[in-house]
């Protein structure tokens, strides 16, 4: 009966899977990586561990990397961990450069998720809720629209509910090969996004919060924990050495403007409203009545680990001064797992017919906004390429710096083109820091000068420009617009975007005045590392 059983439940969880990949193609829009600037930083970093990969710089890695920088700076580098970053370059050296590679990568790691889901529940609960709970998560509109873009939350929560399905069933069977999974899971997830570090405490509360407590004094336990933190203690050290100042900052609230103060009912609620968006209202308003549900003495063993999901969220995250939804996705599985409940409270002939047209309703409100997508990036670096005909720099001044750059490398296979960022070359800034901004040209004439020593032959700028208050960059535009004789406009390229705030265009100048020697870049001020870099060892070509 035990086999009929999960051969009933595989075939369910294969039907699942093939609805949420064909949900997901259904709704794919072609499209260049932008979600939040964050989203061409993963890509971006991706394309140097495949490069990293194909060159081996084995007797020279940080040099290498300081140059590559140098070259390309839209790396994503200790400001988050690397695995994610470490695969997709791997995808990236067999399939070739492609955005496309991190989507699907994004989209792999999304179906993980829902399977490690689904066999949390059908642990906890049964296969009909098991199967509603994770299409409930699938089809929530924030987890699904994550699911296709390479960002770091859906990966990591793969690995949190791989861990946390690993480690209940520890706590029930005493496997111990189901705590070294446990503790590897908790590993990947902290090696993949800061928040997985919140992983290991999350599972000692659950075995408090089951009344298995002694499990966490085992010696077996014990090193196993210590064996998850030995693997991702080695970069968080590092990363703590470079830009811990940055990370404590932002949690803190000491770096940017504009944070809700902490003792406030505005910062208490965040989270919390910010449910109907991104949950959905349908499975918000049916989870809301399974939750109720689930607080039944009858109830309360097999939801307890669900609770306990939905009060850790809320306690940690909301005191971290930066308030941003994605941050809470610890908690969606939880809203999932309580809307599948909600049917529950029907008499049984009802319960299925009710809970899938539920379902049906969220689907079709997840499935129906337009794909959001921003394209003209490709375009502009495409042009830009041609106009330098070979030259060695290329400057860029915009929002999306990361996107252009990513383009530049992906469409320039030698690597023989340097895209120079305006906000290294004339001005630093960090975003959420007006404190932070630094202006290194100060006047017109200085413009001009760094403009001259590094000869960039073309010079492509956003307008409107930065979405941070930036006076110098403004005062680049208003240079090239005044030195027509020297910074000739040859093209504009409209950026389309749906669902974005970005718009607007690209503006490629080419520099007619430039030097057929130039000087070379100086230092560059890196914000976020409190420090300049240069660079001297070159870089292998393909």
């Amino acid at each position: 009966m035990k086999s009929h059983g999960n051969g009933h439940a595989r075939l369910a969880l294969i039907a699942v899977m093939a609805l949420l990949i064909a949900s997901q193609f259904l709704r794919w829009q072609p499209s260049e990586p932008f979600f939040n600037n964050d989203e061409t930083r993963h890509v971006m970093t991706g394309v140097y561990f495949r490069d990293l990969l194909h060159d081996m710089p084995l007797t020279h890695l940080r040099e290498y990397t300081v140059r590559y920088y140098r070259q390309y700076p839209a790396l994503a580098l200790l400001v988050w961990p690397p695995l994610f970053h470490m695969v997709e370059g791997a995808l990236m050296l067999l399939f070739g450069v492609s955005f496309t590679v991190s989507r699907i990568l994004s989209l792999a790691f999304g179906l993980v998720a829902c399977i490690y889901m689904f066999r949390l529940v059908r642990r906890t609960h049964d296969l009909p809720r098991a199967i509603l709970a994770t299409l409930f998560l699938g089809f929530g509109p924030l987890v699904f629209f994550l699911s296709t873009r390479a960002m770091l939350e859906v990966p990591m929560l793969a690995f949190f509910l791989a861990a946390n399905f690993y480690f209940m069933r520890h706590l029930d069977e005493s496997r111990r090969s189901d705590l070294w999974k446990a503790a590897g899971a908790a590993a990947l997830a902290m090696l993949t996004r800061y928040d997985g570090a919140l992983t290991l405490p999350f599972l000692a509360l659950l075995a408090l919060v089951r009344g298995q407590g002694r499990a966490l004094v085992r010696p077996a336990t014990c090193l196993a924990a210590l064996a998850a933190l030995a693997v991702a203690s080695p970069f968080y050290a590092v990363a703590w050495k470079e830009i811990g100042w940055l990370h404590a900052a932002t949690i803190s609230g000491s770096l940017p403007a504009g944070y809700l103060p902490l003792a406030s009912l505005a910062r208490a609620v965040f989270y919390p409203r910010q449910l109907p968006g991104h949950v959905g209202p349908w499975a918000l308003g049916a989870g809301l009545v399974g939750l109720a549900l689930s607080l039944r003495p009858t109830r309360i063993r097999s939801t307890a680990p669900y609770l306990l999901l939905l009060a850790f969220t809320y306690v940690v995250f909301t005191p971290v001064m930066e308030l941003e939804p994605r941050h809470v996705i610890f908690w969606f599985p939880a809203w999932a797992l309580f809307a599948s409940e909600a049917a529950w409270i029907l008499p049984g002939v009802f319960r299925l017919p009710a809970a899938a047209a539920l379902l049906l309703v969220q689907a079709a409100a997840t499935l129906a906004p337009a794909p959001a997508y921003v394209r003209g990036y490709e375009e502009a670096a495409g042009l830009a390429l041609r106009r330098a005909e070979g030259a060695r720099y290329i400057l860029f001044d915009g929002k999306l710096e990361g996107a252009f750059i990513y383009q530049v490398r992906r469409l320039d296979p030698a690597r023989a083109t340097w895209v120079v960022r305006g906000d290294r070359l004339l001005y630093t800034a960090l975003d959420g820091a007006p404190a932070a901004y630094r202006e290194i040209a100060h006047s017109d004439s200085e413009v001009v000068s760094l403009l001259t020593r590094c000869a960039p032959a073309v010079i492509v700028v956003e307008d409107p420009g930065m979405s941070r208050e930036a006076p110098m960059a403004k005062r680049l535009r208003e240079v090239l617009r005044q030195r027509a004789d020297c910074y000739r406009l040859d093209n504009v390229v409209p950026i389309y975007s749906a669902r974005t705030t970005m718009g607007g265009r690209l503006l490629i100048y080419t520099n007619v005045c430039r030097s057929p020697e130039p000087e070379g870049l100086p230092e560059m001020d890196v914000p976020e590392l409190r420090r300049g870099v240069h660079a001297t060892v070159p870089v292998k070509k393909e």
